[in-house]
């Protein structure tokens, strides 16, 4: 709860951080927005499902794998290599960066 708590909190600070520089008004900085936006997209609908559905209940439904092993009955270790996979699968697309 606190971790969330904290995750919140700095995601509100970059938000707000981004609307007081006035990047957010910059149409360079919107079209290069609109433009990722419809590259992530085609990239995860071109994803395999099984990582697909992993990686989105992780990151947009901010499920915890253990909830997401619940879920779809599978064991936290399968939801982990899944979710490693979809990772790795957008590093190589181009959509985040490899470390």
């Amino acid at each position: 709860m606190i971790d969330q708590h904290r995750s919140n909190k700095v995601r509100l600070n970059y938000r707000s951080g981004l609307s007081e520089s006035g990047t957010v008004n910059d149409p360079q900085f919107v079209l290069e927005q609109q433009e990722f936006k419809v590259r992530f997209e085609k990239v995860l609908e071109d994803m395999p499902a099984k990582q697909k559905e992993v990686f989105l209940l992780s990151r947009f439904a901010d499920m915890t794998y253990k909830q997401i092993a619940e879920q779809l009955e599978l064991s936290v270790k399968a939801i982990e290599k899944r979710m490693a996979q979809a990772l790795l699968y957008l590093a190589n697309e181009k959509i985040l960066k490899k470390k």
